[in-house]
């Protein structure tokens, strides 16, 4: 069961890009919940999310070196420049959709060209060195051990039920995900959206932990059903249910958009 699965790297890079957004979210909780920053200056509050997402490039590179290194990966060097290069790019899509929109739309929000230089530049002075002193240390320490021998004959996996399959299982799970954090992720979008204020953080908080409970729960839960069934490729299903909440939020926030703006 601790076989390096297929596309072991790009799993690596998910979860190691996964656990810079999870700092990243909760340092900025930290600073907001105990009123070190202003919730009505919004230029700060970009800039702060902003700083912590590149100080948090040092986890991302210690997770996915961590992780590499446990899959037989030997190149720091690589897994550090992907580090530095992967989350930053889905980043600059995202926000480059944002703004077009906002362009559209003639918003006063629309970030001027200098703007983003300066963005840049800040990005590669402080989250690149990070990356790479993270994916350098992850390499340095010592390789993660199965608990138990990974058998050199691979067995064969036998067939799952039809409640276990991703094509059943990330809909079914992935509405229970959504529908935990829906309110929430409502209010923020209309913060984002429509210019209101969020000041609701203790209780964003409380949801988050519950949203990260239910999410581990049903990921062991999925894991175990499926090991008791004598099949041993859990890495990614696991991985892609516990993901698939973020379908049911990304098909929410187009149509807000479209229907909504």
């Amino acid at each position: 069961m601790f076989r390096p699965p297929k596309y072991s790297s790009l799993l690596a890079i998910l979860v190691g890009a996964g656990s810079q957004v999870f700092v990243m979210f909760f340092l900025c909780l930290a600073f907001l919940i105990f009123a070190f920053i202003n919730i009505y200056m919004r230029v700060v509050l970009i800039w702060q999310a902003y700083i912590f997402s590149a100080l948090a490039s040092w986890v991302n590179g210690l997770v996915t070196a961590r992780m590499m290194k446990f899959f037989g990966a030997t190149n720091w060097k690589l897994m550090g420049t992907v580090t530095a290069v992967a989350y930053p790019s889905f980043m600059l899509m995202s926000f480059t959709a944002v703004d077009f929109i906002e362009e559209a739309e003639r918003a006063s929000s629309r970030v001027r060209f200098t703007s983003v230089v300066i963005f840049a530049l800040v990005w590669v002075m402080l989250a690149v060195p990070l990356a790479f002193h993270g994916a350098y240390l992850g390499f340095t320490m010592q390789r993660l051990e199965a608990p138990s021998k990974v058998n050199s004959v691979k067995r064969g996996n036998l067939p799952l039920p039809f409640y276990l399959h991703l094509k059943f299982a990330m809909p079914l799970f992935g509405a229970i995900i959504f529908g935990s954090i829906f309110a929430e992720f409502r209010y923020i979008l209309l913060s984002v959206w429509r210019s209101q204020i969020y000041a609701m953080f203790g209780y964003l908080v409380i949801n988050m932990a519950l949203l990260i409970l239910i999410v581990s729960l049903i990921s062991v839960i999925v894991t175990y059903l499926q090991l008791n069934r004598l099949n041993a490729d859990w890495w990614w299903r696991s991985f892609l249910i516990g993901a698939s909440g973020a379908l049911y939020m990304g098909a929410y926030s187009i149509y807000y958009m479209i229907f909504s703006l």
